[in-house]
């Protein structure tokens, strides 16, 4: 049998664990047609129970983007940023993960609630 010589396995697809070297990214606002959520419920399939923090304080359905597809992991008890659609208002897109310390800076900067 040959002798594996390429690249691949599973230690190869995972990348190296070194999250030192992260860069911090500009903490990203709403704009008209977002909001602030935070997650409620994991379905499966992308999906995810979300409730948002505006007017009606609604729980909606999330929906996670293709480009956050299996690259971003969302968790139960973390806030997004999601899209809302004009033509469906129980069902939203899922378009930013935000890690504690954005959170902790959005709270300063009063866009969400305590």
């Amino acid at each position: 049998m040959p002798k594996n010589k390429g690249k691949g396995g599973r230690a190869f697809k995972r990348g190296k664990s070194d999250t030192s070297g992260q860069d911090k990214r500009e903490l990203v606002f709403k704009e008209d047609l977002q909001e602030y959520a935070q997650v409620t419920k994991v379905l499966g399939n992308g999906r995810m129970e979300v409730q948002c923090f505006d007017k009606e304080n609604k729980k909606r359905l999330g929906h996670i983007r293709g480009a956050m597809r299996k690259k971003v992991w969302i968790n139960l008890g973390d806030y997004v940023l999601v899209s809302l659609r004009e033509f469906q208002d129980q069902k939203c897109d899922i378009v930013q993960k935000y890690s504690d310390e954005e959170v902790s800076n959005l709270r300063k900067a009063e866009q969400l609630p305590e």
